[in-house]
């Protein structure tokens, strides 16, 4: 696969520890309201169950929103070089996001009639089982999104010491070549 040889012999420490931080920020950031939501259940002296708070999908929207923005950074065009194993990350990722919005839709869909008391057809809904489907789905996406985010560091590093050495190859080159005219 060559996204992996992509990472495996082209990345540096430096790229890992890039996408450490994208994912840390991510994590921060990307969750606020499910961690802000912790805070004010703990200020309220109300027990925090995460289940409680994943119950109504809410790991569907935020694995879709990560794969966005990822989808976008592989289907992208450079005009340098294309993303290594651009169609297989991209079906996955669309498969991925496919799952998100369609387990959320469904989910809110059967909320919605409830409340309005309309018989719900959703009504063999396993809530339990589409919230643990959920909690997997986040943590592939996270992944997903971290090695992406990692291979578009690889991509887009300058390589400036490799870049100086050919320069200077081409310079030599070429004064050689200069040379050689001028002395015939």
């Amino acid at each position: 696969m060559k996204l992996v040889k992509v990472l495996r012999y082209n990345s540096e420490p430096s790229h890992w520890v890039d996408g450490l931080l994208w994912l840390g920020w991510a994590l921060v950031c990307g969750l606020l309201p499910l961690w802000a939501t912790i805070v004010f259940l703990d200020l309220y002296s109300q027990p925090v169950a995460l289940s409680g708070l994943t119950h109504d999908g809410a790991f569907f929207i935020y694995s879709a929103s990560y794969l966005g923005g990822c989808l976008y950074t592989v289907i992208k065009d450079f005009k340098r070089r294309g993303f290594p194993n651009k169609g297989l990350l991209s079906l996955l990722m669309v498969v991925l996001l496919l799952i998100s919005a369609l387990a959320f839709a469904q989910i809110t869909v059967s909320n919605l009639l409830s409340s309005v008391g309309i018989p719900q057809p959703l009504s063999l809904l396993n809530r339990h089982s589409i919230t643990i489907y959920s909690w997997v789905v986040l943590p592939v996406v996270l992944i997903v999104s971290y090695l992406i985010t990692v291979t578009e560091n690889v991509r887009i590093s300058v390589n400036l010491t490799g870049s100086k050495e050919k320069e200077l190859a081409d310079l030599n080159r070429t004064f050689d070549q200069l040379e050689d005219t001028r002395n015939d």
